[in-house]
């Protein structure tokens, strides 16, 4: 007898005995001897109860699978082989949801050469995948509010669960609804309140997990959902949910320390949608209390919303304070501010740049163009004064002619520089 020191794995082997004698010889191979390992799949545990349409099923690697094979039975409609397909790893998930029943699963090892190992143990369960609430999910002016939630794959019908939480009284417990909704028949009073939904399998013979808790109050009252804690911002956004039948809000900030209301912040009503961004500064490292309330569109009031605290602390390039190098105490470090030199004022000649000889050569005929442009000028004036009087008093073709030589006359004097009209 042998055993061998490893795991062979699944698969098929052929073994070959042969005998050996104290003297050292050996016997002839036996004739071959062919077996198969078909070790099954170890499937992990799995809660009964899977909340989720697609669940997912693990096992233990197997030595010498090189894939493996699952299997599916949905026991509560008799459908055999719901999933049967291969995978290479070890772990599956439907490609597609799984209704409302009880469902059983097998896995198998495949080795290399295609041989198939022994079935894993049965492992069953149950899809009981709960509705999702639609409305109401917060408060609401509606006093006969209808209720609705999600449809879930196999049910075939629903229930629904209404508790006062005020009071503790239960309001509704109803089942058989053929439909994912349900209205209240009498109107309900002001409070506040707690629903759940179920699926329900007439098939399947049992009922899903319950739906989440939805609080919500009749009424109108707001809830806030923020800010919370500690904020890092001096004008924080004041958010609550959305009321039911509301047209708009009205918002009240206020100072706190403690238990102690200090003062009002700010007040602003008539705010539509369900933020309102704080609008001015807040004080850094102050607490502050927040209240909403809400305004129907027929205006009816809702009483405020609960308190809702939050603090403010802005961090600042003050509020760090550097620490010596060396040093296991914080110490303040005394900085004086660096000496700034102060520049001095020149004068308008002191500012004006030196000249070149030749920028001086040009600025001398520069300025021997604008004396002649100005002689020119007053000459054109003599001329036309000289010209007009001269005329006014000619009666003949001789006088006109001395008018002429008259003005050639101070024409050549200015020219000359003869002629003096300062």
């Amino acid at each position: 007898m042998y055993q061998m020191p490893f795991n062979l794995g699944i698969g098929k082997f052929d073994v070959y005995v042969q005998a050996v004698f104290a003297t050292g010889a050996v016997s002839d191979w036996s004739s071959i001897n062919r077996f198969t390992v078909v070790t099954p799949v170890s499937v992990s545990s799995l809660a009964q109860r899977q909340v989720t349409y697609r669940p997912t099923l693990t096992w233990l690697a197997l030595p010498g699978a090189s894939k493996y094979e699952i299997w599916l039975d949905n026991r509560s409609t008799g459908q055999s082989q719901v999933y049967r397909t291969f995978v290479t790893t070890t772990s599956w998930t439907p490609d597609a949801d799984l209704q409302l029943s009880r469902y059983r699963f097998w896995a198998r090892g495949i080795a290399v050469d295609g041989t198939p190992a022994g079935w894993s143990p049965q492992t069953d369960f149950l899809v009981v995948t709960p509705p999702q609430p639609v409305t109401p999910l917060s408060s609401t002016f509606n006093r006969q509010q209808t209720f609705t939630w999600t449809t879930v794959l196999g049910a075939t019908s629903y229930g629904v669960y209404l508790q006062n939480t005020s009071t503790g009284a239960v309001v509704a417990n109803v089942s058989g609804l053929t439909t994912p909704s349900w209205t209240p028949t009498v109107a309900l009073a002001d409070g506040n309140y707690a629903w759940w939904s179920i699926a329900e399998s007439a098939i399947a013979g049992f009922r899903s997990d319950w739906s989440v808790r939805t609080d919500f109050y009749v009424g109108g009252r707001p809830v806030v959902t923020g800010p919370t804690g500690q904020v890092a911002t001096l004008r924080p956004t004041i958010r609550w949910a959305d009321v039911v039948g509301a047209g708009k809000y009205d918002v009240w900030l206020n100072r706190t320390f403690g238990n102690q209301i200090d003062f009002n912040v700010f007040k602003q009503f008539g705010v539509t949608g369900n933020s309102l961004q704080v609008p001015a500064d807040l004080v850094n490292g102050a607490e502050y209390r927040v209240w909403v309330r809400a305004v129907s569109t027929t205006n009816e009031v809702s009483p405020w919303s609960n308190p809702q605290d939050f603090s403010v602390f802005v961090a600042s390039q003050q509020d760090s304070v550097p620490q010596p190098a060396g040093s296991g105490d914080l110490q303040l470090l005394a900085v004086e501010p660096a000496v700034v030199q102060i520049p001095q004022l020149q004068s308008p000649l002191a500012a004006e740049p030196a000249r070149s000889e030749r920028a001086v050569v040009s600025v001398r005929r520069a300025e021997q163009e604008e004396l002649e442009i100005e002689r020119a000028t007053i000459l054109a004036a003599a001329v036309q004064q000289v010209h007009s009087a001269a005329t006014a008093e000619a009666d003949d073709f001789g006088a006109d002619s001395a008018v002429d030589q008259s003005i050639q006359d101070i024409v050549e004097a200015l020219l000359s520089g003869g002629l003096n009209l300062s």
